[in-house]
């Protein structure tokens, strides 16, 4: 069974009144869904970002942040959508422990290693810099140094830097695209990173896991509980640009496979400017809704 989930969105100050753009992967996999006469699918979070830490602060016990992220995710459903069947996050325990698993599998294979690597880090806080950044993105801290710790790091061969088999019901244009973009990704990929809030690897002795290959495995975790085999995970080429190298080694995991279902932006903004066209078909509040949240997301 083929299963249509969103692309985890992240839990940012929005709500989906004044963003509703945000929504555009949700209506359409519930659209779909509906269609195929399917289950609905949770919704699913993105909670681990730089922006949650610095708007919730790094002391936090990880039961309250998570308490925190799940509220300030609910706040966004009213109004806008109708209440979600279930919600499943990047941290969620069955997302925590299907990340392990397939850690752990990597290292046994070979495919995953643990190796000290030169990052350049905040000397003030700590946290982990881009390579071209000049200053701290977590504290604003200009002074920056480089040193060598220890990190997961993904080997990716030639033949892994593809999208061959990715793409569901994929147009040959957003391939090419994607594949160019896919290309530019280092051959030796760090998925580790400093966060306060994520799936820990303590036990490895590591910093979190890296919340791009997080968010593959929290829609693996989402087709497992659904009893479905096949996630068609929507989003945009700019989102499958951003994610895609990480989750390289991470989109499936025995009987379960990740497929990413491109979509287009909607100008949701821009839908008062077609007032006068509802008003002279005397559209509707009902119709509206059906046309905004159903018809527009299948066209993208």
């Amino acid at each position: 069974m083929v299963l249509f989930v969103n692309g985890p969105i992240q839990n940012g100050s929005f709500t989906f009144r004044d963003r509703p753009g945000k929504a555009v992967g949700l209506r359409l996999a519930e659209t779909l869904n509906g269609i195929l006469d399917h289950p609905r699918a949770p919704h699913l979070w993105n909670t681990v970002t730089l922006e949650g830490d610095l708007r919730h602060g790094r002391g936090l016990a990880p039961a309250e942040r998570a308490q925190r992220e799940r509220l300030a995710l609910l706040d966004k459903y009213a109004p806008g959508l109708p209440s979600p069947p279930e919600v499943l996050t990047d941290t969620d325990p069955a997302v925590a422990a299907l990340a392990l698993d397939m850690i752990e599998a990597g290292l046994s294979q070979g495919s995953l290693r643990i190796e000290r690597t030169a990052v350049r880090e905040c000397t003030d806080c700590g946290h982990m810099i881009g390579p071209v950044s000049a200053r701290c993105t977590a504290c604003g801290g200009e002074r920056l140094r480089t040193t060598r710790t220890r990190h997961l790091v993904h080997h990716l061969a030639e033949k892994d830097v593809s999208l061959a088999g990715l793409l569901h019901n994929h147009h040959r244009r957003p391939a090419r695209h994607l594949e160019a973009i896919l290309g530019q990704a280092p051959r030796r990929l760090l998925l580790s990173r400093t966060r306060a809030h994520g799936i820990g690897l303590d036990a490895l002795g590591l910093e979190g896991v890296d919340p791009r290959t997080g968010l593959h495995v929290t829609v693996l975790a989402a087709v497992r509980s659904a009893g479905g085999t096949l996630a068609a995970m929507t989003a945009t080429a700019h989102s499958i640009g951003h994610i895609a190298a990480h989750g390289i080694g991470f989109n499936s995991w025995r009987e379960h496979r990740l497929r990413y279902a491109v979509h287009g932006l909607l100008p949701y903004e821009a839908l008062s400017a077609i007032g006068k066209v509802y008003a002279f078909h005397r559209v509707t509040r009902r119709e509206r809704l059906a046309f905004e949240s159903r018809f527009l997301p299948l066209f993208a």
